[in-house]
């Protein structure tokens, strides 16, 4: 929570200065090539218990995550889920509840950060807070039921939607 703050505090500045479409078009990139990556290592099925390497890159690793989320927002936060499941050893159902916490430090900072800059339109954040509210929680429910293997394949399901939407729709 403490490395979502900091990340928060610093994202605003890149916020500013980014292009659209160039935006849209990485974002979608990135949560395409995450996909054959998770399927084939099997990330987030089971827990592990991360040696010191892996826990000293995990949160290098996790702090850049954290800083593309805040920056790019949308579908990057899977970043942050790919970094807790696969180098820190959280099952995928931890990586969420983590997941979940660390958005809500971040994207508050980061609210805080802009919010002179005239770059937030408050009815789609209050839109943005239900809708991820009540999917987070209708989510948590049902991955709780369902264990981590369906948690995973929803989750890349919901990538490769999300990836194709973005890269089609910004041309």
């Amino acid at each position: 929570m403490a490395l979502a703050f900091i990340v928060g505090l610093l994202v605003p500045f890149v916020i500013k200065a980014l292009d659209n479409t160039l935006y849209q078009v990485i974002l979608g990139a990135l949560i395409l090539g995450m996909i054959p990556v998770l399927h084939l290592k099997k990330v987030g099925h089971t827990t592990h218990t991360p040696n010191d390497f892996q826990k000293g890159l995990g949160g290098l690793l996790l702090t850049a995550s954290l800083f593309l989320q805040g920056a790019f927002s949308g579908g990057l936060g899977t970043l942050v889920n790919v970094v807790l499941m696969g180098m820190l050893g959280q099952s995928a159902n931890e990586a969420h509840i983590t997941k979940r916490w660390s958005q809500l430090v971040l994207n508050t900072t980061i609210i805080f950060g802009v919010f002179g800059s005239g770059l937030i339109y408050w009815p789609v954040v209050a839109i943005g807070v239900f809708t991820n509210s009540l999917g987070g929680y209708i989510g948590g429910r049902i991955a709780t039921r369902k264990g981590d293997k369906f948690a995973m394949n929803m989750l890349l399901a919901l990538m490769a939607i999300s990836g194709i939407f973005l890269v089609a729709t910004a041309f």
